[in-house]
C-alpha cells in the first residue's frame, strides 16, 4: 500500500519515537526556550522562513494544533509584500514589518530554520516592535542509526513546537 509523503512521514516518525526507549539507542532531545506572555495575544501570524516544502507541510498543522487561537496567513500573501528580499530576520526592517502588519494584519512572524543538521530554531518576531517574543532552540536529536534526515527534521520540528506550547502553558499558570 502506497502512502502520501506527509502521512508516511507521520507514521514513520511515530514508529521511531515509539521504539526510542532505554534499548532503542535514542538520545534525549534537548531544547532551550524563552517566551514573553505577549505571544499569547497574537491572533494572526505568518510563517517567514526557508523551510523545505516537506518540512513546512509538517510544521503548519502542528503549529495550528498547538496554537489554535492563531490564524496563519498564506505565505504567498507575505511573499507579495516581501518581493525579492532575502528571508532572514535581520533583513526585516521597520518599514517592511509595518507594511506586513498594516496590509495583512499579521501581529508576528514565525521564523523556523535549521541552522545546522543538528540544530533547529524558531523565532517569533513582533511586527510592530521587531522584538523577538518567543524563541526555541532544539539540539541533539538522536533517533538511532536508521533514521532519515526527514525523520530527524520532523522530530526537531515537533519538539520545538511542543516546547513553545509547554512554555506558554507554564507562564500562563
Amino acid at each position: 500500500m502506497r502512502m502520501d509523503g506527509m502521512w508516511s512521514r507521520y507514521i514513520l516518525l511515530g514508529l521511531f519515537l515509539a521504539a526510542c526507549g532505554p534499548m532503542g539507542g535514542c538520545g534525549p532531545i534537548k531544547s532551550d526556550v524563552g517566551m514573553r506572555l505577549v505571544f499569547d495575544t497574537y491572533d494572526k501570524v505568518a510563517i517567514w522562513g526557508s523551510l523545505l516544502r516537506s518540512d513546512e507541510e509538517f510544521f503548519i498543522p502542528l503549529w495550528m494544533i498547538s496554537f489554535p487561537k492563531q490564524t496563519l496567513v498564506e505565505r504567498r500573501d507575505l511573499e507579495s509584500i516581501m518581493g525579492e528580499q532575502d528571508i532572514l530576520p535581520d533583513r526585516l526592517d521597520n518599514a517592511t514589518r509595518a507594511e506586513i502588519r498594516r496590509i495583512l494584519g499579521v501581529k508576528a512572524l514565525i521564523y523556523p530554520s535549521f541552522s545546522t543538521s543538528a540544530q533547529f530554531s524558531i523565532k517569533v518576531i513582533d511586527t510592530e516592535t521587531g522584538e523577538i517574543v518567543a524563541s526555541v532552540l532544539v539540539r541533539e536529536v538522536s533517533l538511532g542509526p536508521f533514521a532519515s534526515d526527514s525523520m530527524k527534521h520532523s522530530a526537531f520540528i515537533k519538539k520545538a513546537i511542543h516546547s513553545l506550547r509547554d512554555k506558554l502553558d507554564e507562564i500562563k499558570n
